[in-house]
């Protein structure tokens, strides 16, 4: 099942879905730590009740799948600062170490109810980013959501390609350069909801990169 995390969401309820950061040896895992949280801008809990960013009146959303017991993979959408219109997607996605791999701990279980979240909240693009050593995934994802990998996927007029058991695929744009985002450079890719919008976001992508 899903539940939905924000700022109203007690926090020992999300400290317990952070708690397998803390042996977590990945080097993203220092985002979801619980240790001194309130004093730690780039974690997940400081990101969701200090500055309220998964709150729906913010533009934002937090879904987490567990079993009741267990929490598996958490992933959120939020407002970029940098453009209204735009939103990162998915933001702070994690997965517990101990299920990584394991079918219910997919992010295809969440994937498309932050999506539907993103047309509801009227965002004319988003873009999913990640430190360098995690640029595979990008990749990943780019690959997992290119239609000429799906031959048999067709384009429903939604701005996605759906498929078997109405699965659905958002095909990403891969952006060359970096740019500076929370403090980190960091690499991305994008999907423009809107097609017309993609010159007003690339303008402003070209307004930050870096090299």
């Amino acid at each position: 099942m899903i539940e939905w995390f924000d700022s109203n969401t007690p926090i020992e309820k999300v400290s317990k879905f952070c708690e397998s950061a803390l042996i977590d040896p990945s080097p993203a895992a220092v985002n979801y730590t619980s240790t001194n949280w309130q004093n730690r801008p780039e974690t997940l809990m400081y990101k969701m009740f200090i500055e309220k960013v998964f709150d729906r009146e913010n533009g934002g959303g937090y879904a987490v799948s567990t079993n009741g017991t267990v929490y598996f993979t958490g992933a959120g959408i939020c407002r970029w600062t940098d453009d209204a219109n735009t939103c990162i997607y998915p933001f702070r996605l994690y997965t517990n170490p101990n299920h990584r791999g394991a079918p219910k701990a997919r992010f295809i279980h969440i994937q498309f109810l932050l999506y539907d979240l993103i047309k509801e909240f009227g965002y004319k693009a988003y873009f999913g980013s990640t430190d360098h050593y995690n640029r595979r995934i990008l990749k990943g994802a780019y690959e997992m959501n290119n239609p000429a990998n799906f031959p048999n996927y067709y384009f429903d007029g939604k701005n996605h390609y759906t498929g078997k058991e109405g699965r659905r695929i958002l095909p990403v744009t891969m952006y060359d350069l970096p740019l500076i985002i929370n403090h980190t450079k960091q690499w991305l890719h994008y999907h423009c909801i809107d097609p017309s919008y993609e010159p007003t976001l690339l303008a402003i992508l070209n307004e930050l990169a870096v090299t």
